[in-house]
């Protein structure tokens, strides 16, 4: 058969799986091209820069499906090569930077942050600012609250 297993590979793969819509390359070349190599294909894919190679035993079997099986290689590949060429030394001290200790601004004790409070106007004397009225929070009308039932004739 020569390299006909290889050349009805590449001509379906570049069929079914083209580059996405909008990339340069899709002018340029095709996706995938295929080399078969004694018992087995090699496919190379130039948009996601892998190599994938598939036994030609697999390629005869009628059930297989290529797009599958070369979607969940691609994903392994890619996945494998994500965990084993990323390492801490290569954040180059963002760990450092991201977790240091900023110098305190405030002075060290107890404090209370009060949102949406408002000191009154025209307040008699000097107040506190830190009383809080409740007042705000208790509702006036007993019917907000409450609703009427709904009566159904």
């Amino acid at each position: 058969m020569g390299d006909a297993m290889a050349l009805i590979l590449e001509q379906e793969l570049n069929e079914t799986l083209p580059y996405p819509s909008g990339h340069l390359g899709s002018v340029l070349r095709s996706r995938f091209r295929c080399f078969q190599l004694d018992s087995i294909v090699e496919i190379l894919d130039n948009y996601l820069a892998v190599s994938v190679s598939i036994s030609c035993e697999k390629l005869r079997n009628v059930r297989l499906d290529f797009r599958d099986w070369y979607a969940h290689e691609a994903r392994h590949i890619l996945a494998d090569e994500k965990r084993t060429t990323f390492c801490v030394e290569d954040l180059e001290g963002e760990l450092e930077s991201l977790f240091s200790r900023s110098p305190l601004t405030e002075p060290c004790g107890l404090t209370l942050e009060l949102n949406a409070i408002q000191s009154g106007k025209h307040a008699k004397g000097e107040r506190d600012e830190l009383t809080v009225q409740r007042n705000a929070a208790i509702p006036r009308d007993l019917r907000r609250v409450i609703p009427e039932p709904i009566v159904v004739v």
